[in-house]
């Protein structure tokens, strides 16, 4: 068996096995440039008829359908490989803004901070006199996770007994017990469609961290704002009498919000 003959038996093979009608239609394969070709494929398999069938390969995606149904395939490829985008994500705890005043662009006591997002992972804290603003800003390619946590570290005492005769050692080693958000941003349209998972650690009985997420699914405009939620911030300190500290707790309810921008727009 030469070469080429191999080759379309290989041909006949693939398509038989997805069920093509060898009978029916075009086949042709159109290439992707930007997009994984099973990304695309998937979106494509709701809308093909009956006697229809994408297949991703390498090279892009092997299509079999009627000739003009293959001009529409290939149209809608064309809409879906396009390049992907850097999203610029600014995340605000504070106890103070609002909605209304972060889409109006009214800062007040806030401090917002300059520039844009610079890298990944990078934070901006300010604080006034009455209140405290946390900032975090990052850059992140779409449909990609951006992992933003807030919480704090919580005091937990502990006792140690050793040695000959007894002697007893105490102290107060710290904790992180965190809650955030796990953000995934999409293009839809003009609007950016943001799959959020919130996720919390909270400290149960015997020094055991119980975790605790559920999924949402939110779309906002380019460059607008939008509430996630909010969470206690505590501040500590505590001791024993062992230590001779005293122990005292502030508690203040921050609220969580969310901008998303992209460079060039939609």
């Amino acid at each position: 068996m030469n070469h080429l003959n191999f080759r379309w038996l290989l041909f006949l093979t693939l398509f038989l096995a997805q069920g093509f009608p060898l009978a029916f239609g075009d086949t042709v394969i159109i290439p992707v440039r930007h997009r994984l070709p099973e990304e695309i494929a998937r979106v494509l398999a709701p809308v093909l008829e009956p006697a229809e069938n994408v297949v991703a390969t390498s090279s892009g995606l092997l299509v079999k359908a009627r000739a003009t149904r293959i001009a529409e395939i290939r149209a809608l490829i064309s809409k879906l490989d396009r390049p992907l985008k850097t999203f610029a994500i600014t995340v605000l705890q504070s106890a103070q803004a609002n909605l209304a005043q972060l889409n109006a662009g009214v800062q007040g006591s806030i401090h917002l901070p300059g520039g844009s997002a610079q890298g990944q992972g990078f934070w901006y804290h300010t604080q006034s006199d009455n209140s405290r603003d946390t900032w975090q800003s990052l850059k992140i390619l779409e449909g990609h996770p951006a992992y933003i946590a807030v919480g704090e570290e919580q005091p937990v005492p502990f006792i140690q007994i050793y040695g000959y005769p007894p002697q007893v050692l105490g102290g107060i080693e710290y904790k992180p017990i965190t809650q955030g958000f796990e953000v995934v941003p999409r293009m839809a349209g003009c609007k950016v469609r943001l799959q959020v998972s919130p996720w919390s650690q909270q400290r149960t009985g015997g020094g055991n961290i119980a975790i605790q997420s559920v999924s949402t699914t939110v779309e906002a405009n380019l460059g607008q704002w939008i509430e996630l939620g909010s969470h206690d911030a505590r501040g500590n300190n505590q001791s024993s009498p062992l230590m001779g500290r005293r122990y005292t707790t502030r508690r203040d309810k921050a609220r969580i919000f969310l901008k998303v921008e992209a460079k060039g727009g939609c």
